[in-house]
């Protein structure tokens, strides 16, 4: 039994709180657990426990829809692999259609760490992502996180980049023409705001919606990764008609757009992409 628990939690940290603390911290928290596999359920559930919340589980994606449609959690802990329908598949139908929980926050959980299972999490609308064994102080700080935020905003992954360089010259572009895209960019992107500011001051969520798909597509490419998540959010709360997430996602679109500028300014002042 130490071995199998060892394989879902860390147990070599030491705790950053008491016990007493955590649950003061975490106390009527409501948690939805999708887990398959029994040992790590039995694990999970206890731990969970001592953490002071109040856990349902799942144990496939088909219940995780059920228990949705019937009650608002404050954070689903969605495990990735799972048969028939995946947590990507799952979280992809929460966020479309089942209304109770559609801005819940998502951590995905999974023995995997390659980039690109990351990738695909946030890609289907997953907020964050821990590893297993997972280390339940990391947890416990990645739940306590999410649930500081506001219900109209949705929180930006601590592993996405304002300006990830590296990645956008190496899966491109030559610097040559990478300082050309960048500079077409930061000419380009203030006027997407303006438009932007304007759709959501005449309240017009569909052309909105158009509007901030197109900006989605603009960023997607360029390194920008949280302008380029928020335009996405900034969709899906058009999308929904959501005046309250709409508001915050543009305030949020805006100082994320001044982040990535300068520090997209700062590595062409750098020569990083070359002589300007």
């Amino acid at each position: 039994m130490g071995q199998e628990l060892l394989s879902v939690f860390s147990t070599d940290s030491t705790p950053k709180t008491t016990e007493k603390e955590t649950q003061t911290t975490l106390k009527n928290t409501t948690i939805l657990l999708v887990e398959d596999n029994e040992i790590n359920q039995e694990v999970s559930l206890a731990l969970l426990g001592e953490m002071g919340v109040k856990t349902d589980l799942a144990q496939d994606g088909k219940e995780v829809i059920k228990l949705t449609e019937e009650t608002v959690y404050d954070v689903i802990l969605m495990d990735i692999q799972m048969p028939e329908m995946d947590g990507f598949e799952t979280t992809k139908y929460i966020r479309n259609y089942v209304d109770k929980n559609k801005q819940t926050p998502i951590i995905a959980m999974s023995a995997h760490a390659l980039s690109d299972i990351k990738e695909k999490a946030i890609e289907a609308g997953m907020n964050d992502y821990i590893t297993k064994p997972i280390d339940m102080n990391v947890l416990q700080e990645k739940i306590e996180n999410i649930l500081t935020h506001t219900s109209s905003e949705i929180p930006i992954p601590e592993t996405t980049l304002i300006f990830n360089k590296e990645a956008f010259l190496h899966g491109y572009y030559e610097k040559d023409v990478a300082l050309k895209i960048l500079t077409a960019f930061l000419q380009r992107f203030p006027r997407d705001l303006e438009k932007l500011h304007d759709l959501v001051n005449t309240e017009d969520w569909d052309a909105l919606r158009h509007h901030t798909h197109t900006m989605k597509g603009a960023t997607s490419n360029l390194g920008v990764e949280k302008l380029n998540l928020c335009s996405a959010f900034m969709e899906d709360a058009a999308k929904e008609h959501n005046s309250d997430r709409i508001k915050a996602e543009s305030q949020r679109i805006d100082s994320l757009y001044a982040e990535a500028k300068k520090a997209i300014e700062e590595a062409i002042s750098s020569n990083y992409f070359g002589q300007s």
